[in-house]
């Protein structure tokens, strides 16, 4: 309770596929993107707005998305092509976005994408046995703190990551001013 789930199951198999919880503070979307290869990934595109942004970010931008092992090189210079591809064709519909990429990325070489869209990954720690397979790049890393690392869910292998903002809620200060003495 208090979050808002997205999620895109996998097409074919038992199991799998990409899920993120939100907070219901702010306004979320599941962005459909018509590229010719949506279908060929697991990947979750979300649109985030919330209350207060730093000037001058318009929206955050998230994809969570699954590379699994067995994808050949073929296939992940596929992946890194759709991501850069989707990330320009929302850049052009929303200006200065907050760019958040997350995921397993198993093999992903992420050296092109990250080159291309001037990124920085956030996880510092292992998030599977001494590896760090679960990433987060962003083009904004001063407006998030370090991740923390949980427990695997469930079955998984793989750790939970919180990724919170740096920057701090603002609290309403009472300005009123008494002229009554």
């Amino acid at each position: 309770n208090g979050y808002t789930v997205i999620r895109r199951d996998r097409s074919t198999g038992i199991g799998g596929g990409v899920m993120c919880y939100i907070s219901n503070r702010f306004f979320v979307c599941q962005l459909n993107l018509n590229t010719k290869n949506d279908q060929d990934f697991e990947i979750l595109w979300i649109l985030i707005r919330p209350c207060l942004l730093p000037r001058p970010l318009s929206v955050m931008i998230v994809a969570v998305f699954y590379c699994p092992p067995w994808y050949s090189v073929g296939k992940c210079r596929d992946l890194t092509n759709y991501i850069i591809e989707c990330i320009d064709e929302l850049s052009k519909k929303h200006s200065n976005p907050c760019l958040l990429i997350a995921g397993d990325f198993h093999s992903l070489d992420c050296t092109t994408f990250n080159k291309c869209l001037h990124l920085k990954q956030l996880v510092t720690s292992p998030t599977r046995g001494a590896n760090i397979l679960d990433k987060i790049f962003t083009n904004y890393n001063a407006l998030f703190s370090t991740p923390f690392i949980l427990a695997p869910l469930g079955r998984s292998d793989n750790c939970c990551i919180v990724l919170k903002p740096s920057c701090h809620q603002r609290i309403p200060v009472d300005r009123r001013i008494d002229f009554s003495s």
